[in-house]
């Protein structure tokens, strides 16, 4: 999957996946969502994200709603918050090490 958002291209096909989200659902389930962590060469963070009809990600259009994919960029601060949000404590610290910090 590949967007270009502005000005800047974010493609799943050359950037590295670090984490996967998804809610449970089976396959086909309208209400399943897969969230994946990308991370550029450049050193940027996305998602790409799919979900079913009845899915945040579903495209809606008129009276109808089916399943949808998107790319969404994120800062280093959405990043963190994503893996925080999804327990990827590995990730986190490999991804952020000068970020945590003992309590």
């Amino acid at each position: 999957m590949q967007a270009i958002i502005n000005s800047k291209r974010y493609d799943t096909d050359t950037a590295t996946e670090i984490a996967e989200y998804d809610n449970g659902f089976n396959s086909g389930d309208f209400h399943l969502v897969v969230e994946r962590l990308y991370k550029t060469d450049k050193g940027a963070y996305f998602l790409a994200c799919s979900g079913g009809a009845l899915s945040k990600y579903a495209n809606i259009g008129g009276n109808y709603r089916i399943e949808g994919k998107q790319i969404r960029p994120l800062s280093n601060y959405e990043t963190i918050q994503w893996l925080e949000k999804h327990v990827e404590t590995d990730v986190l610290n490999q991804q952020f090490p000068d970020k945590i910090e003992d309590a």
